[in-house]
């Protein structure tokens, strides 16, 4: 397994850039990772989510309920905003769904002109199903978002997964490093991978019980994902110690924030050399993830276009 970039790594990183000595007194761990949390949400993930290869790409599964119209955007979505809504009637099936305006919500304009689309508007931070689905019980709502990075913590504050022990009772036990303080039956948990990009594999999960004797904690199986792997990390809902964006992004965020720091030291010229390497690093990043897929590149498809209506009728038009 490679050395692990956590958060005392990416603090000595910025100091390394900013020439910051280690006896200083001026800046707490704490503050060097606040800093980098700042960059990462307001400068690093809005500069990778610009090339659209839905990098943070996250999935939650919402059932309906025959008595609920309103349903919370999830609030760990970028900018408290979707990238698309979806309607999944059984395990096999996902059918789109049509956003329409607040204004055209009237069920006289609903049944006469869009009695057949699963349809729904936004309203402040939720989203409100119409017609049909607005008493439903069957079936559930596909919120597919952008996930916010967590935010950093020290590696004491998370637990590595070095055992994974299925108890056969509809009980899956996690064997941790070591099971940090905070640790508790009381939180909510989230499991990310230790691999670049450390992409988050489930959130607010809830344990059943927690063994300070052998370092484990254990969750309903159903809660725990198919690709969780010896090595990958545990921590308290919202928080990790790795940055979760692709490697190659790391040496780039410790340069963000060294330029930060020696902005508010007042070092005008060591933040005018700092800035022009930092140009030169978004440039190169930038080229390093765009395409993913360099022979097969994305195409840009109406998926309703004359074309595609021609050739199938099978859709649901959206209105």
């Amino acid at each position: 397994m490679a050395k692990p970039y956590v958060a005392s790594t990416l603090i000595n990183g910025i100091k390394r850039r900013a020439s910051i000595p280690e006896n200083q007194a001026t800046f707490e761990a704490d503050d060097f990772l606040a800093f980098a949390d700042e960059e990462l949400v307001l400068g690093i993930v809005p500069g990778i989510m610009s090339l659209h290869e839905d990098y943070f790409l996250y999935e939650i599964e919402v059932p309906l309920q025959s008595d609920k119209k309103e349903y919370e955007i999830p609030s760990r979505a970028v900018g408290n905003k979707l990238r698309d809504l979806q309607y999944k009637p059984n395990d096999n099936t996902v059918i789109e769904m049509t956003r329409i305006s607040v204004g055209d919500r009237f069920s006289d304009y609903n049944d006469e002109f869009l009695s057949d689309i699963k349809r729904y508007y936004v309203k402040n931070n939720k989203v409100v199903v119409s017609g049909s689905l607005a008493n439903s019980s069957g079936g559930s709502l596909l919120f597919i978002f952008y996930i916010k990075p967590s935010q950093l913590v020290l590696e004491e504050n998370i637990g590595i997964i070095q055992g994974i022990n299925d108890l056969n009772n509809g009980k899956t036990e996690l064997v941790l490093n070591a099971l940090p303080d905070n640790f508790n039956t009381s939180i909510k948990y989230d499991l990310y991978k230790f691999e670049s990009p450390s992409s988050i594999l489930t959130i607010d999960i809830i344990p059943t019980t927690i063994n300070t004797l052998t370092k484990s904690i254990t969750f309903n199986t159903e809660d725990i994902p198919d690709d969780l792997k010896i090595g990958d990390h545990i921590a308290e809902a919202g928080e990790a110690t790795i940055p979760q964006v692709p490697n190659e992004f790391h040496a780039m965020l410790e340069q963000m924030v060294a330029c930060r720091i020696l902005e508010s030291i007042g070092d005008t010229q060591g933040l005018q050399n700092a800035m022009v390497k930092l140009k030169q690093m978004e440039t190169s990043g930038n080229t390093l993830i765009d395409n993913r897929v360099e022979d097969s590149p994305q195409k840009v498809v109406n998926r309703h276009s004359l074309l595609r209506s021609a050739t199938s009728r099978k859709y649901n038009r959206r209105y």
